[in-house]
């Protein structure tokens, strides 16, 4: 599968059929993306920074290109604790926000990735969480590069985790990686093997 910058991921990008993601052992494929996409994205339109914070995976996938393509910054919180999400300025954009009907649908347009500031959090277990900015362009170098050290070795999929993907690592290998290089990955969380392991 041909790697692709989020960017013109849904301007230019794969088939309408494309498998992009797993939930419960139902695909959810690139048509309903681009779709769910565009509604988010008309609803929230231009504006100050906004926060995300999933806990499902294809969600913030959705809600992550929606403020992109909307011309938004994002800022995502170390962890989606209301105590952690009550500490951040501008609205947030979660799973609830997420689950609205589309009021009206977005054109899916390229957009300049170095224009689109994303600010992670390290997880704070050694002390107050430090904010990384990073712009979307170097997400999508960092995609690229995974992409060429792992593609040889990539299966099918789903790719699982268990590091967040409100953490650097998860967004960096649970979906960067996947989704760009054509990769379902599956929209549960696992925060222990436990429930992982089942899962593979």
């Amino acid at each position: 599968m041909n790697w692709l910058p989020l960017s013109r991921l849904l301007s230019a990008g794969r088939s309408p059929a494309h498998t992009v993601a797993f939930r419960d052992g139902t695909k959810l494929d690139m048509a309903g993306l681009r779709h769910d996409v565009q509604g988010a994205a008309y609803a929230i339109g231009p504006g100050e920074p906004a926060m995300l914070a999933c806990r499902d995976s294809y969600n913030f996938v959705v809600g992550l290109l929606a403020l992109l393509h909307a011309g938004r910054d994002i800022v995502l919180p170390a962890n989606t604790q209301p105590g952690t999400l009550a500490g951040h300025p501008g609205p947030l954009i979660d799973d609830v926000w997420l689950a609205r009907p589309p009021g009206g649908l977005c054109p899916l347009e390229p957009f300049d990735p170095n224009r689109r500031q994303i600010v992670l959090f390290t997880s704070g277990s050694t002390g107050t969480p430090k904010a990384l900015p990073k712009t979307a362009g170097m997400l999508e170098r960092e995609g690229a590069a995974l992409h060429t050290a792992w593609s040889a070795m990539a299966g099918a999929g789903p790719v699982h985790a268990t590091v967040s993907h409100q953490h650097m690592y998860g967004l960096a290998c649970k979906i960067l990686w996947p989704l760009t290089a054509g990769i379902p990955f599956a929209a549960e969380t696992h925060d222990v093997w436990e429930t992982l392991l089942p899962a593979l």
